[in-house]
C-alpha cells in the first residue's frame, strides 16, 4: 500500500474533541487535503460510541469517506509486540493501552504522524514508536 506523504493517523482522543474549534480546524484541514487516516481499533472505538445501530452506521460511513484506512497487517502485529517490549524494558508496559500499542505501530508501519490529545504517544514515540503530534498543546482541552 502506497501512502500520501504527510499523512496523519487520527486518534480517538483528538477525534472526539472534534467540536472543540482548534482540533476541528486542524483536522478539517488533514481531511479536506485527504491526508486523514484510521485503522481499526480507532473505528471500533469510534463505534463504541454510537448512541444507536443507526448511529453506528452513519458514524462508519462518514469515517470510511473521509479517512485512508491504515490495515493492520502480520507487519503492524509484529511492530506492535515489539513496541509493547520497548515499553516493558523501560518498565511503561502498563501506561499505553493495547489500542494505543496497535494505533502506534499502525502509524510506524505506513509513516504516518499519530495526531492525539494522550501523553501514552509521547511515551511510545520515545520507545521507537511513531512521529507523534498533540493536536493542541496538553492540559488546553477538556
Amino acid at each position: 500500500m502506497t501512502t500520501p506523504v504527510g499523512l496523519y493517523l487520527i486518534d480517538t482522543s483528538a477525534w472526539g474533541r472534534l467540536r472543540q474549534p482548534p482540533v476541528g480546524k486542524r483536522i478539517a484541514a488533514l481531511l479536506v487535503e485527504r491526508l486523514a487516516a484510521t485503522c481499526l481499533p480507532l473505528d471500533l472505538e469510534d463505534g463504541r460510541s454510537a448512541r444507536d445501530f443507526r448511529d453506528a452506521m452513519a458514524m462508519r460511513a462518514r469515517r470510511t469517506e473521509l479517512m485512508i484506512d491504515l490495515p493492520i497487517t502480520p507487519a503492524v502485529a509484529t511492530r506492535a509486540r515489539d513496541l509493547q517490549l520497548a515499553l516493558t524494558a523501560r518498565g511503561h508496559h502498563r501506561a499505553a493501552s493495547p489500542v494505543d500499542v496497535v494505533v502506534a505501530a499502525a502509524a510506524a508501519e505506513y509513516s504516518a504522524t499519530v495526531l492525539h490529545y494522550d501523553r501514552d504517544f509521547d511515551l511510545l514515540a520515545e520507545v521507537g514508536g511513531p512521529r507523534s503530534e498533540w493536536v493542541a498543546p496538553p492540559g488546553t482541552l477538556s
